[in-house]
C-alpha cells in the first residue's frame, strides 16, 4: 500500500484559484506531484456534471482494475461528514500506544481519588473565594460545579430546562479564571452555539474558539487569534485601569459573607429538611399542622412515634379508640374486667352459666343464714366472715372463760375505742406498782383506811418526844387499833413498823384511787375481789381478754345484730357461730370458680345489683367478640399508644373516626415541632428580622459576586494573553510572532491542526477554551492531553466511539446529557454491530450511557423552563421518577389558567399544508415574543 503524507491530507483546496479551469489544472498538478497515482482524464476538464453511477460489486470489478484510482466528474446530493475519518487515526494511535488496558483503566485516569465520595454532597466543600461563576445557578448546578472543582470526573444529567448549558458556562468560566484549558465538545452544533452566545453576553467571546467545520472555520479562528495578538496593549491598558487588588479584596469579602450566611442557612436548611428525627422533615410538619386545631399533650410519648410508620400507627390507634370509646366508658358495666383476650366460645358459655348460678347460690345462702342469725347474709359478707375464720376461733377461745365472757357482755353494752385497750394496759402497770416495796395494806376495808392513816400519823408524831410517846402509849384510845393493824400486817410496834405500815396504807389508798378511776370509765362493774396482786392480775387479764374479744367481735360487720350476747350464753353463741361457718364454708370454692372470669368487684355487683346483672348478660350476648378483640389489641399495643389514644378520646367527647386521626397527627406534629425547634433554635429565627436581613444580604452578596466574578474572569483572561510575553534585546515581542505570521499569511496557510501542534502553549494563552464537535476535535487537536478538562454537552446524542478520542485529550471529564432523550441516530451512516459480545461498551449506543457506568452521576433537579408545572408534570412522573423540583412562574400560577389549550381552527389540509392552522400558530407565537 501507499503511505499518504499528513501534509497532503491537511492541504486546503481553498489555496487554489477559484477559476474552474485553473482550479482543475492545479488539482491535476497536486495529484501528479503526490505519491498517489490517479487516472486524471480529459473528462475532468469538461464543464459537464454526470449523475452518480450505481453498480454492484461484480460490475465494479469488471470495469476497474484492482489498485487503480480514477477520477470521475459525477455528483450525488447527500449529507456526508467531512471529518469522520479523523477518528480512525486516533484509535490507531491509542491501540499502538496501549496506554489503557480497558475502559475501567481509561476512566480511572480521569478521576480524582483523593477521597471517597459516597453521598455526592459537595456544596460545602469548596469555598466561595475560589469559585468564579458569572451566571446564576441553583444548588444542584453548584453541587456539580464544585464536584468538578474538586477534580471529580462526573456525569451530569437533567432534562431540558434544568440549566445544563448554564452549568457548563459557569464551569468553563471558573476553569478559565483559574488558568486552566477547557475543551467543550458536542455533536449538536446548536449546543455549542448556546454556550458561545452566553460568553458573548459576558464579553468573553474573544477567548473562545468555536469550530464547527475545521476547514471552513479556519479563517474565522485565525482572524480571532490575530485580533487577540493585536489587542495585547489594549488588554494591558484595560487591566491597568482596573484596581485589581481592590477587585480581589471585594471578591474575597463578598465570598466570606456568602460562606458565613450560607453556613448558617445551611444549618437552617439541614434542620428544615432533616427527616432523621421523626421520619418527615420539620418543613412538612409546619405545613401540615395547626396550633388552632385540637391537640392533646403528648410530651412524654411523642418520641416513640415515627411518621415513617404513621399509616400502621393511625390504623392501630383508630381501631383501639373505636373500641375504647365504648368499652372504657365510665358507665360501662365491664369496664374493670378481666382480660377477654384469651377467651373463646367455651369461656362465654361458662360466664353465662355462672351468671345463672350466682343468684341461686345467693338465695340458698340467704335462707340458711337467716335460720341461724335471723338475718339473711349476702355472699360477699359471707366471704368476709370466712376470711376471718381463725379470728372467730380466737374469739371463742378467749370467751370460753366465764369471767371473760361476763366482762365481754358488759363491754358490748358500752362504747369503747381501740385506744382504750392500750390505756387499760398502762393502767394495769400503774396498779401493779402499788405492790412494789412493802406492798399494800390488805386487812382493812376501804372505809377503815382513812381513820387508821390519821392514827398512824399521831403515833409517828408521839414517837418524836418521849413524854408524848408515854402519854400516847398509856392514854391514847387508838393505840390498841394501831397495834392490831401492825399485828395483822406482821409488823413490830416500833418506829420502823409504823413507817412500813404508813407506806402500806399509802399504797392501799393509791390502789383504791386507781380502781376508782377504772370504775369511772363505766366499762365494767367495780372490782370486788381480794386486794392481792395475784387476784388483781387475774381480773385485769380477763378484762383485757374481754377487750380483745370485743375488738374481734366488732371486726365482723354485723355480728352485734346477728348475735344478741345479752340473751345468749357462751355455749349458745359458740353453737351459732360454728353453725354459720358450716353453712358458708363451701362458698370459697364457688367464689374461686366464678373469679376465673369475674373480678371481686364484678361478683359483688352481681350478687347485690340485679339491674347490673341483667346488663352484663346483655353485654355478653352483644359485645363478647368485640371485647375479645379489644383486649387482645390492648395487650399488643405499647402503653404509650394506649395513653395517647385515651387522651384524645377524652378531648373529643363524642368519638369520631376522622376527627380522632386529625387530633392524633396534629398533636404529634406539634410536639415534634417543639422538639426539633429546641434542638435547632435557628428554626425559630426564621420569622425574625435577623433572618430576613440575612436573606437580603445573601442575595446582594451573590449579585455582587456574580458581577465581580465576570470582571475577574475578563481581567484574568486578558492577563493570561500578555502574562508570558517575551521581548528580544531590541524590545521587540518575540512571543506570538510565529503564530501571527501563520494566521495572517495569504498563501500556504497551515491547517489548524498543525498550528495547534506547533504552538499549543501560546495558543491556549490566547484562547483558553475551545468548542468543537468530536470529529473536529480529532481533526485539529493532536492526540495528547492538552486540556485540563473536557466537557461533553448533549452526550446522549453522541455515539460512544465518537466521544472517546475527544475524552482522551483531557485530564478530567464532565459529561452532560439526558438519558431520557432519544439515542443517537445517523441515517446516512452505517455502524458495525454484528459482533455479539457482553462487553458493556458494545451494548450501549450513547456516550452518556457508557460514562454513567464508570463515573459519578449527579442529577440537576431544578426545572425552571416550564412556566407552569403541568407542562413538565407528565415527564417528571413517568420519566424522572418525580425527582424534579419545579419552579413555575408565580404570576401565571395565580391566574389559574390551563397550561395547555385546545384551539379549534377550521383549516383544510391541502397540498400537504394547512394554511389556516399555520397562520394561527404564527399569530400565537408572535403574541408570546
Amino acid at each position: 500500500g501507499v503511505s499518504i503524507e499528513e501534509e497532503m491530507t491537511e492541504r486546503n483546496l481553498e489555496d487554489f484559484d477559484t477559476d474552474h479551469l485553473v482550479f482543475r489544472t492545479s488539482l491535476y498538478q497536486f495529484f501528479k506531484e503526490s505519491q498517489i497515482e490517479i487516472n486524471f482524464n480529459s473528462d475532468n476538464f469538461a464543464d459537464v456534471l454526470q449523475s452518480f453511477s450505481e453498480f454492484n460489486k461484480q460490475d465494479f470489478e469488471e470495469l476497474h482494475k484492482k489498485g487503480e484510482l480514477k477520477l470521475f466528474p459525477e455528483a450525488v446530493l447527500g449529507i456526508f461528514p467531512q471529518s469522520g475519518s479523523y477518528l480512525v487515526p486516533d484509535y490507531e494511535n491509542m491501540q499502538k500506544e496501549s496506554v489503557f488496558s480497558d475502559l475501567e483503566d481509561f476512566f480511572a485516569s480521569k478521576h480524582s481519588t483523593s477521597e471517597e465520595d459516597t453521598k455526592y454532597a459537595f456544596l460545602n466543600r469548596v469555598k466561595e473565594d475560589v469559585t468564579y461563576t458569572p451566571l446564576k445557578m441553583d444548588a444542584y448546578q453548584e453541587n456539580a460545579l464544585k464536584a468538578a472543582k474538586l477534580g471529580k470526573s462526573l456525569v451530569v444529567q437533567g432534562p431540558p430546562g434544568t440549566g445544563k448549558s448554564q452549568l457548563i458556562t459557569n464551569l468553563i468560566a471558573d476553569f478559565v479564571a483559574r488558568g486552566k484549558r477547557v475543551l467543550l465538545v458536542s455533536q449538536k452544533r446548536a449546543a455549542l452555539d448556546v454556550v458561545y452566545d452566553r460568553f458573548d453576553a459576558l464579553d468573553m467571546q474573544q477567548f473562545m474558539g468555536l469550530v464547527h467545520d475545521f476547514r471552513n472555520d479556519r479563517k474565522n479562528i485565525y482572524e480571532k487569534i490575530a485580533k487577540q495578538i493585536n489587542k495585547i496593549e489594549e488588554y494591558k491598558q484595560l487591566n491597568n485601569s482596573l484596581d485589581s487588588i481592590q477587585l480581589e479584596r471585594q471578591f474575597g469579602q463578598y465570598s466570606k459573607q456568602i460562606d458565613a450566611i450560607t453556613e448558617e442557612m445551611e444549618e437552617f436548611r439541614s434542620a428544615l429538611f432533616d427527616e432523621s428525627e421523626c421520619g418527615i422533615s420539620v418543613k412538612e410538619l409546619y405545613l401540615t399542622s395547626s396550633l388552632e386545631d385540637t391537640s392533646v399533650n403528648v410530651k412524654q410519648e411523642y418520641q416513640y412515634f415515627s411518621f415513617s410508620e404513621l399509616v400502621d400507627l393511625v390504623a392501630r390507634s383508630k381501631r383501639y379508640a373505636a373500641y375504647a370509646s365504648v368499652f372504657r366508658a365510665e358507665d360501662y358495666p365491664l369496664l374493670d374486667r378481666k382480660s377477654f383476650s384469651a377467651y373463646d366460645l367455651t369461656a362465654l358459655k361458662r360466664m353465662q352459666e355462672f351468671l345463672e348460678e350466682i343468684p341461686r347460690v345467693k338465695e340458698a345462702i340467704a335462707t340458711q343464714t337467716k335460720a341461724i342469725v335471723n338475718h339473711p347474709i349476702e355472699i360477699e359478707e359471707c366471704i368476709s366472715i370466712l376470711s376471718k375464720k381463725e379470728r372467730a376461733k380466737e374469739l371463742l377461745s378467749k370467751m370460753h372463760n366465764p369471767e371473760v365472757y361476763d366482762l365481754f357482755r358488759q363491754l358490748i353494752k358500752v362504747h369503747t375505742r381501740d385506744t382504750d385497750y392500750t390505756w387499760l394496759a398502762g393502767h394495769e402497770r400503774l396498779l401493779m406498782n402499788c405492790f412494789k416495796g412493802v406492798g399494800v395494806e390488805q386487812s382493812l376495808s376501804k372505809q377503815e383506811i382513812g381513820p387508821i392513816q390519821s392514827s398512824l400519823q399521831v403515833a409517828i408524831e408521839a414517837r418524836r418526844n418521849v413524854f408524848k410517846y408515854i402519854k400516847w402509849w398509856f392514854f391514847s384510845k387508838d393505840r390498841k387499833r394501831v397495834k392490831e393493824v401492825l399485828d395483822a400486817n406482821q409488823l413490830k410496834p416500833n418506829r420502823a413498823g409504823l413507817k412500813a405500815l404508813i407506806q402500806m396504807v399509802d399504797n392501799r389508798l393509791n390502789l383504791d384511787h386507781n380502781l376508782s378511776i377504772l370504775h369511772t370509765k363505766g366499762w365494767v362493774k367495780r372490782y370486788n375481789g381480794a386486794i392481792t396482786k395475784g387476784a388483781l392480775q387475774n381480773w385485769y387479764h380477763s378484762l383485757k381478754e374481754a377487750f380483745r374479744s370485743k375488738i374481734i367481735f366488732y371486726s365482723y360487720r354485723n355480728f352485734k345484730e346477728y348475735f344478741n350476747t345479752e340473751l345468749l350464753s357462751y355455749e349458745e353463741l359458740s353453737d351459732k357461730i360454728n353453725s354459720l361457718y358450716e353453712v358458708i364454708n363451701n362458698i370459697p370454692e364457688a367464689w374461686n370458680r366464678w373469679s376465673i372470669y369475674y373480678t371481686e368487684h364484678q361478683l359483688r355487683k352481681i350478687t347485690s345489683d340485679q339491674e347490673w346483672l341483667e346488663r352484663v348478660k346483655e353485654i355478653l350476648n352483644n359485645d363478647f367478640d368485640d371485647l375479645c378483640d379489644f383486649d387482645k389489641l390492648r395487650e399488643e399495643l405499647p402503653n404509650y399508644e394506649i395513653k395517647v389514644a385515651n387522651e384524645i378520646i377524652l378531648a373529643m367527647g363524642a368519638f369520631d373516626n376522622q376527627k380522632f386521626e386529625l387530633i392524633l397527627i396534629n398533636s404529634l406534629k406539634l410536639q415534634w415541632i417543639d422538639h426539633i425547634e429546641t434542638k435547632y433554635p435557628i428554626l425559630r429565627a426564621v420569622s425574625s428580622r435577623k433572618f430576613k436581613q440575612m436573606e437580603a444580604d445573601l442575595q446582594n452578596n451573590i449579585r455582587e459576586k456574580l458581577r465581580i466574578s465576570n470582571e475577574i474572569l475578563l481581567l484574568r483572561a486578558r492577563e493570561r494573553v500578555y502574562e508570558h510575553i517575551e521581548y528580544n534585546r531590541l524590545n521587540n515581542m518575540v512571543t506570538y510572532r510565529e503564530i501571527k505570521h501563520q494566521v495572517t499569511k495569504q498563501r500556504r496557510i497551515w491547517p489548524v491542526r498543525k498550528l495547534i501542534a506547533n504552538h499549543s502553549e501560546q495558543l491556549f494563552d490566547l484562547i483558553p477554551c475551545w468548542m468543537a464537535s468530536p470529529e473536529a476535535v480529532s481533526a485539529i487537536f493532536p492526540m495528547e492531553k492538552l486540556f485540563d478538562i473536557v466537557i461533553f454537552d448533549e452526550a446522549s446524542q453522541c455515539f460512544t466511539e465518537r466521544g472517546i478520542p475527544a475524552m482522551f485529550r483531557g485530564n478530567q471529564l464532565v459529561i452532560a446529557g439526558d438519558s431520557q432523550q432519544l439515542r443517537p441516530n445517523d441515517l446516512y451512516k452505517a455502524r458495525w454491530d454484528d459482533i455479539e459480545e457482553d462487553d458493556i461498551a458494545l451494548e450501549v449506543d450513547s456516550l452518556l450511557e457508557l460514562c454513567e457506568q464508570y463515573l459519578m452521576n449527579i442529577k440537576l433537579k431544578g426545572h425552571y423552563r416550564s412556566k407552569k408545572a403541568e407542562l413538565i408534570a407528565f415527564s417528571n412522573e413517568h420519566f424522572y421518577q418525580d425527582g424534579l423540583r419545579l419552579l413555575p412562574d408565580r404570576v401565571l400560577i395565580n391566574k389559574h389558567e390551563p397550561a395547555i389549550k385546545y384551539i379549534k381552527v377550521d383549516g383544510i389540509w391541502e397540498n400537504n399544508t394547512n394554511r389556516e392552522e399555520a397562520d394561527k400558530v404564527i399569530g400565537i407565537v408572535k403574541e408570546h415574543i
